[in-house]
């Protein structure tokens, strides 16, 4: 279970590797046109975004930051090519998709999952817990952590960071109906865990 100390540690990590990027990159003007000012503003206002999606994918707070801090030195090192995209936020959405699920994949990633201890968020919760847990934001975050990945990304950028459809497949590279078909089934299980939840509770008391 996640604590109030927990989340706070989360933000700290985050903070600390984007100002350390910011600062230590703001002494490198690669090309003319960079701006400090306006490459942080960039990262302070996505930063918050990014992370929330890579935590979802990863579900480990440092790893999350550690995509997060990636893509700001790429935004940097790529300054003058982000400038003239269409779509900047939806382009670093899809890099920290890519770039969290290649280091899910990655040895590195799998040898740290198998040396954490077991945490319930990252794990399935018995029913006494779910029922403990089902008034509050942790428990909504343990039935969405317990999603398959697909649809727990497409439930994220859908329902929390409240994209578009057509936004959400061309970030995941879906069809409009793959995209409905996901969100729909996330929901659906949601929806089913939280009446087993409730049913259980129903018969013990």
């Amino acid at each position: 279970m996640h604590s109030p100390t927990a989340k706070n540690d989360r933000s700290s990590i985050l903070e600390t590797k984007i100002q350390y990027t910011v600062t230590f990159y703001s002494g490198f003007r690669v090309y003319p046109s960079m701006n400090h000012k306006a490459f942080q503003h960039t990262i302070n206002t996505l930063k918050g975004k990014l992370y929330r999606l890579s935590f979802s994918i990863l579900q480990q707070a440092d790893e999350a930051a550690d995509v997060v801090q990636e893509i700001s030195i790429r935004v940097w090192k790529n300054w003058d090519e982000w400038q003239s995209l269409d779509n900047f936020e939806a382009w670093c959405y899809k890099l920290t998709r890519n770039l969290s699920i290649d280091k899910k994949r990655s040895k590195h990633y799998q040898s740290r999952q198998a040396d954490l201890p077991v945490d319930l968020s990252e794990g399935q919760p018995t029913p006494h817990q779910l029922t403990e847990n089902k008034d509050t934001l942790i428990y909504i975050q343990q039935l969405i952590a317990a999603l398959p990945e697909q649809q727990r990304i497409v439930m994220h950028l859908r329902d929390i960071e409240e994209l578009s459809y057509r936004e959400i497949a061309d970030m995941l590279d879906m069809t409009l109906p793959q995209v409905k078909t996901n969100l729909f089934r996330a929901r659906q299980n949601m929806k089913e865990k939280i009446s087993s939840a409730k049913l259980y509770e129903k018969r013990n008391h």
